[in-house]
């Protein structure tokens, strides 16, 4: 992924950011912003996206793709404090308009229709509706990641929604 700089307006201003995939000095930033959602980093810290405005990191995910141009969405999380400020939503939109180029290890080509799955917490349902995901049954979550939250003890507070997105 080439890490090209975005606009990013906020408060009457513009300023840049970028996402890029993390290096492995954004561990411990990356991991402490998952761990205020009660979630953690998946996987190795390269095959996470950032968004940086310059080195501070203001937000990072992961998606992967499971099968041909079938990706799940393991984790997303924005800065405590910028909350709001739409890092999120730049992150997942670049996420859904091209998630190969958001995958570190792709397998299928760039083209041609594609599905991502995840599981919202409760209270994130209307973000992810936003950005196209629409609410489906945890029979379409890939099944490594079906059951996940079964034997949760904060799953009655949290909520889970599987979501799917249809593109391309």
């Amino acid at each position: 992924m080439n890490a090209s700089p975005l606009a990013k307006r906020e408060k009457g201003s513009f300023f840049m950011v970028q996402i890029l995939f993390a290096r492995p000095e954004d561990e411990e930033e990356l991991r402490d912003i998952f761990w205020n959602y009660g979630m953690d980093m998946s996987g190795d810290i390269t095959e996470h996206l950032v968004v940086k405005n310059g080195v501070e990191l203001l937000a990072g995910g992961k998606l992967s793709e499971l099968e041909e141009k079938k990706f799940y969405l393991e984790v997303i999380g924005v800065k405590e404090g910028y909350n709001g400020c739409g890092y999120g939503s730049l992150l997942l939109n670049k996420m859904v308009q091209n998630p190969w180029e958001c995958c570190k290890k792709p397998i299928s080509q760039n083209r041609g229709k594609y599905v991502i799955t995840t599981i919202a917490r409760g209270r994130a349902v209307n973000f992810y509706q936003r950005h196209g995901f629409k609410p489906c049954d945890f029979e379409q979550i890939p099944l490594e990641y079906r059951y996940q939250c079964s034997d949760c003890p904060e799953k009655e507070d949290c909520g889970p929604v599987p979501m799917i997105l249809i593109g391309g």
